[in-house]
């Protein structure tokens, strides 16, 4: 059998878990079952198990093994939620917390960015927005595959519309500032996004990457590439440092960094020039 990894081994769990089956109080696979179905190491195997765990998914029960985690107390009794919504074993729980409508992805989002907001980015758990939600942390599962999906679907919604259509602006470099500073802006209101924005979210840099796309379409896509990368990087390493006055370094970033990128054009059009026939030259 093809070796799988811990995440998706446990990605399957979860889901099997979230459709009900097993249902709550049922065991789920020992280590061993799991390293026998999927032909991973044991150690592999107790990892997914203590994901599942620190998810509040599953629990152990000595002497009867890790079984399914019931639903807290606080679920939210989610009968008129849409059909596959949630699973049916959440949808039986006490009187609702909040109506089943908030359980959507939009919801879900905008009570972590609140949390984020409130607490910082080390706050935001699936098990802590289910809780201010109302309900178990299992529903939640139906909506967003874990923190790190969450999270790039925060960023998204805090930075989507962070860099406004170029409009108006003759020239990449003023097209290019207003964008930065918007960005910027989006930042700085919300410091949980520097520190989520990080090279290993691509998802959320490829939404800022494809604005900052349509404000420089006149440069070549090597340049316009190197660009938008440093100005993503001068955003979060500035925003997320200790001087007293962040505006002006980052002011002072962005003045160097398209200075630089002035010196380059100049230089390859001159290179190009040098290059070209007599007559092409001007």
């Amino acid at each position: 059998m093809a070796r799988t990894g811990s995440a998706a081994i446990t990605a399957e769990l979860r889901r099997r878990i979230v459709s009900g089956t097993p249902a709550p109080g049922e065991r789920v696979p020992s280590t061993r079952a799991i390293a026998r179905e999927w032909g991973v190491a044991i150690a592999t195997a107790s990892r997914v198990l203590a994901t599942l765990r620190a998810e509040g998914l599953v629990r152990v029960v000595p002497g009867v093994g890790t079984v399914v985690a019931e639903p807290s107390a606080g679920a939210a009794d989610r009968t008129d939620a849409p059909a596959g919504s949630v699973p049916p074993w959440v949808r039986a729980g006490g009187p609702a917390a909040e109506p089943a409508r908030v359980l959507g992805p939009d919801r879900i989002v905008e009570v972590a960015v609140r949390v984020a907001d409130a607490e910082g980015l080390a706050a935001v758990t699936v098990r802590r927005v289910a809780a201010e939600l109302g309900a178990a942390p299992m529903a939640l599962y139906q909506h967003v595959g874990g923190k790190d999906e969450l999270v790039d679907r925060m960023l998204d919604a805090a930075l989507r519309d962070a860099v406004p259509p170029a409009e108006g602006a003759a020239g990449w470099r003023p097209r290019v500032e207003s964008a930065a500073w918007a960005l910027w802006t989006a930042v700085r209101r919300r410091r949980w996004a520097a520190e989520a924005l990080a090279t290993g979210r691509p998802a959320p840099a490829d939404t800022v990457f494809e604005r900052l796309t349509t404000v420089t379409p006149d440069l070549a896509p090597p340049v316009a590439a190197d660009l938008h990368r440093t100005l993503v990087h001068l955003v979060r390493g500035t925003a997320v440092g200790s001087d007293p006055d962040l505006d002006a370094l980052f002011a002072a970033g962005l003045r160097l960094l398209l200075d630089g990128v002035a010196v380059r054009l100049d230089r390859e059009d001159a290179a190009a020039r040098s290059t070209a026939p007599p007559w092409a030259r001007t």
